[in-house]
């Protein structure tokens, strides 16, 4: 089992602290908290809510900014009041537990909802997620700030998903730093399909070549006409502006002003 040493108790959270706050805050929440994970502050803007120690000093979190800064993803149900982590653990609002694949786990307070943020008791969900806490109180050492930190191994971060340009070949990895892409939207009063602008000085000019190639293969597959038009952008630096006709389309591939090389593929007329 996991071993956690948690938060504020009687002993940390003393009267002065209390009756600073108190006076302060009407609900008697301790504000001064810093979440860590191993051992770096997590940076919490103040928009997705605040950390807190209640007056029953157990350490409340907003659970989604937590959870996403480890890396995990939530997803709320306004109908059901549900908040749920990676699709399997899920805590709603107004009952004291946390669902999770592995059997409910039952906390000492209810979920909350404070400002539009769900809140939680923070020791129950990252346990459900896997993760060790301890708790530092007070000191002068750092600063008279109440410090918890989060111990284990985080998942990457997920990134945002790209807004799709409704391109078909959107999906097409430019592998080279050099190379430049750039995808026309349906509806543009442009009639290019698309266009790739490669570095022959570059020292990764194999890469470009093979960016550019996929694409071009992408679009009109394997076959004697495509060979051609890769084989005559692979074989120099300096090349002479040349242009083929496949499935309706109209293919252009030169060098512009000896210091790029241009590949332009232009819609069906």
């Amino acid at each position: 089992s996991m071993s956690v040493v948690v938060f504020a108790t009687g002993k940390d959270t003393t009267d002065l602290d209390r009756a600073t706050m108190v006076a302060n805050n009407a609900t008697g929440e301790i504000t001064n908290v810093k979440i860590s994970l191993n051992g770096v502050q997590l940076d919490i803007p103040a928009s997705y809510g605040y950390p807190f120690i209640d007056n029953q000093s157990r350490t409340i979190i907003p659970v989604r900014i937590i959870s996403e800064r480890l890396g995990h993803q939530v997803e709320w149900d306004n109908a059901t009041q549900t908040a749920t982590i990676d699709g399997e653990i899920s805590i709603t609002i107004g009952e004291k537990i946390v669902r999770t694949p592995n059997g409910d786990i039952k906390m000492d307070t209810f979920a909350i909802l404070k400002g539009d943020r769900t809140y939680v008791p923070l020791r129950f969900v990252v346990e459900a997620l896997g993760y060790e806490v301890s708790y530092n109180g007070p000191n002068r050492a750092n600063n008279y700030q109440h410090m918890v930190d989060i111990s284990g191994q985080p998942k990457t971060p997920v990134e945002p998903e790209k807004p799709s340009t409704g391109h078909d070949l959107e999906h097409i990895t430019i592998n080279s730093p050099n190379s430049r892409t750039t995808f026309t939207l349906p509806g543009d009063d442009t009639n290019h399909d698309f266009s790739l602008l490669y570095d022959p000085w570059q020292t990764d000019l194999e890469t470009q070549y093979d960016d550019a190639e996929r694409l071009l293969r992408a679009r009109f597959g394997n076959n004697p006409e495509i060979d051609e038009v890769i084989n005559y952008m692979r074989s120099d630096t300096d090349l002479t502006k040349k242009f083929w006709k496949i499935n309706g389309q109209s293919i252009m591939v030169q060098s512009v002003y000896k210091v790029s090389g241009l590949v332009s593929v232009w819609r069906a007329e």
